[in-house]
């Protein structure tokens, strides 16, 4: 269906042009772990096995990032205080200071992809895929 290859493509470009910026190229990670440090700093105390569920990876795929991540000190663990065996996921100050950089390098290639978009369309587009996606959860269940 045309829907899906646009969705495909979008997202093959939007990923090529955030690895082609020398931002991400100097930070020294691949993808999947600059995904993971993205996602600790939306859910900080995330668990490991929280990130196994949304990126649909195993655990040694994620245990391999978080290691990476932490080598580069950038992601620091927290015993659960809950659950002695299981620990919590925190970004340090230059994981922060990575994620913020990132996250502003995102936004400028966010904006270079809608704006021939007015904001009606943004608006309409922003809705369309709001009820995509309340169809896919509502399906999954």
């Amino acid at each position: 269906m045309k829907i899906v290859e646009l969705f495909s493509d979008v997202a093959h470009a939007f990923q090529a042009r955030m690895g082609s910026e020398v931002h991400l190229a100097s930070t020294n990670l691949s993808h999947f772990p600059v995904r993971i440090l993205a996602f600790i700093a939306r859910t900080p105390g995330v668990q490991p096995r929280d990130i196994v569920v949304r990126s649909d990876r195993d655990k040694g795929q994620v245990g391999r990032a978080v290691r990476e991540l932490e080598s580069h000190g950038l992601v620091e663990r927290e015993k659960d205080t809950e659950d002695g065996r299981a620990y919590r996921l925190h970004l340090t100050h230059a994981g922060r200071e990575m994620y913020d950089m990132l996250d502003a390098r995102r936004e400028k290639v966010v904006e270079e992809m809608v704006q021939h978009l007015d904001e009606r369309e943004r608006s309409l587009l922003i809705d369309l895929l709001t009820k995509m996606k309340s169809g896919l959860v509502a399906g999954a269940k």
